[in-house]
């Protein structure tokens, strides 16, 4: 499954294709991975560069402890766009409570993080 997810957010296409379709169909691939692939996207993603890594952050808004992990891993990219897609995954995740109030120090610690790597200008107390 993770060659056919990777085949789905490596293909040539257009921005809106990836929009409208691309990101639904890379998404439904997410739903059958297993131990295995959720590994081998882990071990390969600081291999992507960084238009795939922004893709893969747009499909790993369905909370699993591996997307969760993946996307805190990418809030750490030198590249502010792949840091700005992962949060954006990260705020549109779909957690319920209990899991929210587990991960609430990693969330903390990943806006610490990013606030200390970036300049955001004329946005800073």
């Amino acid at each position: 499954m993770y060659t056919r997810y990777l085949d789905s957010i490596t293909k040539e296409r257009s921005s809106d294709y990836w929009s409208d379709l691309g990101i639904i169909e890379a998404m439904n691939l997410l739903d059958n991975f297993d131990g295995r692939d959720w590994r081998k996207l882990r071990q390969e993603i600081s291999k992507f560069s960084s238009e795939i890594k922004i893709r893969c952050a747009e499909t790993l808004i369905i909370y699993s402890k591996d997307a969760f992990e993946i996307l805190k891993e990418l809030t750490l990219n030198s590249n502010a766009s792949v840091v700005i897609a992962a949060i954006d995954s990260l705020s549109s995740m779909t957690m319920d409570k209990d899991v929210l109030l587990l991960n609430v120090r990693d969330l903390s610690a990943i806006l610490n993080n990013v606030k200390s790597s970036f300049q955001f200008s004329g946005l800073e107390r």
